[in-house]
């Protein structure tokens, strides 16, 4: 069994954000929250699963709020919860946003094809790719469908691997199993791609665990990180539905804790 978990993919608002948000979310009808978004929400899902940290990943609709989306998560996430920072395609300087958060403790950056109207291969991102390579910051996209949009998505498994072949010292990991409606196709696409990895939010319940016991085998233990997306999912719940995957222990502790711990830096 892991002597630690790390839930990699949660989303933590300011109280007044949390409130918009949950309501904007669950008036679509198709998801719920099982937390109220919250610091004190999240830090209490952790505590009933028994989580032992968490990874905040803050997304930026408007360039002009990435300084104030920084601040607060840097104020707010302290041990047990770490945050990302948050950056915009159209912030002006990015390396020196990124530098700044890093230097204050933030651990890689978020990025949303959607809320955020980009395609991953678009030229306009490159000064945010060059940076997160200088500064060796890693990328956490959302990947593919999302309850909010109708398909066709920005982003897809193949647009991902030909940035990747474009940038190979470009560390990213892909949300969603690497894409909720094309996981399938992300063991060919990304094979030989070492410096991608992904993430199992919100996958518990919606790929079949056959389907996630093989993307494991095919990736590689060390290329799957756990993560929930509470509190749009129950952490109980989905940290149950992977300890009943056919994996082994060393399987186990890459995936829940070890591969967050060396990537995102969260040993402290």
């Amino acid at each position: 069994m892991s002597r630690l978990i790390i839930d990699a993919h949660v989303h933590v608002y300011p109280e007044a954000a949390a409130v918009r948000a949950i309501a904007a979310v669950t008036a679509l009808g198709t998801m719920r929250a099982h937390a109220d978004g919250s610091l004190a929400g999240q830090l209490a899902a952790m505590r009933r699963a028994g989580i032992d940290r968490a990874l905040n990943l803050p997304v930026a609709t408007d360039p002009d709020k990435v300084e104030a989306i920084n601040d607060w998560a840097i104020d707010q996430c302290r041990p047990p919860l770490f945050s990302l920072a948050a950056i915009h395609p159209d912030s002006p300087e990015p390396l020196a946003i990124l530098r700044a958060a890093q230097a204050r403790g933030l651990r890689g950056v978020k990025l949303h094809p959607e809320y955020q109207a980009f395609d991953p291969g678009e030229e306009r991102l490159a000064d945010i790719w060059q940076a997160c390579e200088a500064l060796d910051f890693p990328i956490v996209f959302h990947s593919g469908y999302d309850a909010a949009f109708p398909p066709p998505f920005r982003s897809s498994p193949a647009k991902f691997a030909a940035l990747a072949q474009a940038h190979p010292r470009l560390r990213m990991v892909l949300a969603h199993c690497g894409c909720l409606q094309d996981w399938a196709q992300v063991p060919a696409l990304l094979a030989d791609l070492p410096q991608v990895a992904v993430d199992l939010a919100y996958s518990f319940g919606v790929v079949p665990p056959e389907g996630l016991a093989g993307l494991v085998r095919s990736l590689g233990a060390e290329r799957v990180i756990f993560g929930t997306d509470s509190p749009w999912r129950d952490p109980v719940a989905d940290l149950a539905a992977f300890r009943a995957l056919p994996l082994s222990p060393g399987e186990q502790e890459r995936i829940l804790w070890r591969n967050a711990a060396e990537l995102f830096a969260l040993e402290a």
